[in-house]
Parts: structure tokens; C-alpha cells; sequence
């Protein structure tokens, strides 16, 4: 069935008649398939395309009758070309292919708008695009960039984190955007592929980890003059040394004084600041380690 003749072409050959009426035929087309596209695991989409056939005659009846199996696996690459060539022969299907591999097809016999007297010829293919190493660009860059920016803690105090993470936010952005330019046009139909939601978690994940160092490091900035509960200030001293293996730098001149007047201050007021910095980095430090957790977690489940 062809909706539309300029695109449709289509070659009968090796015809051959035996004596009790039955006759043989190969028969090469192109024709318009009906296909539904499932973008879920872009860039390797798959597409389930379906043909028709039927004959149109008022004054016969048509009836198939399908010899092979109903459903077959296989596994062929799809070739660039036009049309089967008889001269060339199958040889030219190896000379150059596309990223399309047809794993399955399927041939069933059914019945046009229920009208159980018209017979038609449903063949459908199923086939997927293999594209390895894109599907791989896509992945490993930006979760390499993201388990480096969850383990910033590592790398030294709070300034050099922020320097660390806007760094990795600036590479997460170029791979969305390589990403974005090899996405179809016209968008997913309604799909949202699994690797957009990847990459919208993963940048919900950067973007309130480095809001919350940047919040650390502003308060930072203020002097305490009340130090915190001690129990607190013990459990920060572990996260940071032991955890961590860092802690505040008292050269590292974070804070500075918010009142106006510097004769406000007494000379024998006590300062809690480096203790209260303690506690801040450990909150930033332990919530970098369970995105950590929770990432890797994720990475897991999405990859495998």
C-alpha cells in the first residue's frame, strides 16, 4: 500500500511458473513504511517500521499464505543503497552500511480497517542504531567531571573547591551542548530519552553542591564570637581530618568584620570564627559525600 508513488518503486524478477499453476517470483521495493521511533535510549534509537501489501481487485479474492516463521531474529546491518542490484549481487550489502542494524522481522497475515474480507501482507522490521563510541562521548566525560567535582573536598579548603566545581560545570555545560547538537530537530516526540534525564540530574547535583560551598563560604566571612556546641565541634574536627584529610587554614583570610566600627569590638572578645569554619566545611564536606554516594549509586543503575 503506497501513500505516495513518487517515493515508491519496486521490481518483480526470477519468475518462474510450475505446471500445476503455482508461480514463483523475487520481488525488490521501496515503499513509505509506517514507523513509531523510541528515543528512550538516545543516541541508539529504535524504530519499528511496518509495510503493507495487498491487491485491489473487485472481481478475485486474494489469500497469503505465510510459509516461515511468523517472528526471526537477525542481526544485519543496513545497507546504503537504493535497490537491490541483481548484477552486484548481495556483495554491495558489505561495502558500506549504515548505523542501523535490523534485529528482528516479522510477516503476519491481517485484515485493512476490519473488513475481514481484504487480506493484507503486514511486514514489520524492527532495528535499532548502534552507536557505541557517541553513547560512550556522551557518558564518560561528564561522569568522570562529576565524580572529580563530588570529591572536591579532597583537593584542599573551601576557595579552591568553588574554583574546582565552577571548572566542572563549565565542561558539564560544553557536553550538554555537544549533546544538544545531535539531537533531532524536531524533538523526541514526547519522549524524554534516559540521558537527558541523566544530565538534568547530574547538573541539579552540581548546581546545589556548589551553591552549597558558596553558602559555606560566605558564612564563613562572619566573625563568631559564640563558639559552637562542643560535641559539634568535635564531630567537624573528625569529618575534616580524618574524613577528608584537610581542615580550615587560619592564613586563608575568609571572613572579614560586617560591623562599621572597628572601636565596637573590645580587645579581650572572644573569637569563635576558625571554630565555626570548622563546622562549615565538615556540612559541606558531608554533603559532598553522600552526592558522592548517591551519584555513584545512580551511575550503577543507569550504565548496567
Amino acid at each position: 500500500i503506497c501513500t505516495d508513488i513518487t517515493v515508491c518503486a519496486s521490481e518483480l524478477t526470477d519468475v518462474e511458473i510450475m505446471s500445476e499453476g503455482r508461480a514463483y517470483a523475487r520481488l525488490a521495493f521501496r515503499y513509505s513504511a509506517y514507523c513509531t521511533i523510541d528515543y528512550s535510549r538516545f543516541p541508539e534509537d529504535e524504530n519499528h517500521c511496518c509495510i503493507f501489501f495487498t491487491a485491489f481487485e473487485t472481481d478475485r479474492e486474494v489469500k497469503f499464505d505465510v510459509a516461515s516463521d511468523r517472528t526471526k531474529k537477525v542481526n544485519r546491518p543496513v545497507a546504503m543503497q537504493n535497490l537491490y542490484d541483481r548484477v552486484k549481487g548481495l556483495s554491495t550489502l558489505a561495502d558500506e552500511h549504515s548505523a542501523w542494524v535490523v534485529d528482528e522481522h516479522t510477516v503476519e497475515i491481517t485484515h485493512l480497517a476490519g473488513i475481514q474480507s481484504l487480506e493484507v501482507l503486514k511486514v514489520c522490521v524492527h532495528a535499532e542504531k548502534k552507536m557505541s563510541t557517541i553513547r560512550m562521548a556522551l557518558k564518560i566525560p561528564i561522569t568522570i567531571a562529576t565524580l572529580i567535582m563530588l570529591v572536591s573536598p579532597l583537593f584542599g579548603d573551601l576557595r579552591t573547591q568553588v574554583y574546582i566545581k565552577l571548572f566542572i560545570l563549565s565542561l558539564q555545560t560544553i557536553c550538554f551542548i555537544y549533546l544538544c547538537s545531535i539531537s533531532p530537530p524536531n524533538g523526541f516526540s514526547g519522549t524524554r530519552p534516559k540521558l537527558y534525564s541523566y544530565y538534568e540530574l547530574i547538573f541539579a547535583m552540581s548546581s546545589f553542591s556548589l551553591l552549597m560551598t558558596l553558602a559555606c563560604v560566605a558564612l564563613s566571612r562572619v566573625k563568631r564570637t559564640i563558639a559552637p556546641a562542643h560535641r559539634f565541634y568535635l564531630a567537624a574536627k573528625l569529618v575534616n581530618r580524618v574524613v577528608c584529610c584537610i581542615e580550615p587554614d587560619q592564613a586563608t583570610s575568609y571572613h572579614r568584620y560586617l560591623e562599621d566600627a572597628d572601636n565596637q569590638r573590645t580587645s579581650n572578645e572572644p573569637d569563635a570564627t576558625m571554630e565555626w569554619r570548622h563546622v562549615y566545611l565538615a556540612v559541606n564536606n558531608t554533603v559532598s559525600g553522600m552526592f558522592f554516594s548517591l551519584f555513584l549509586l545512580i551511575v550503577l543503575v543507569y550504565w548496567f
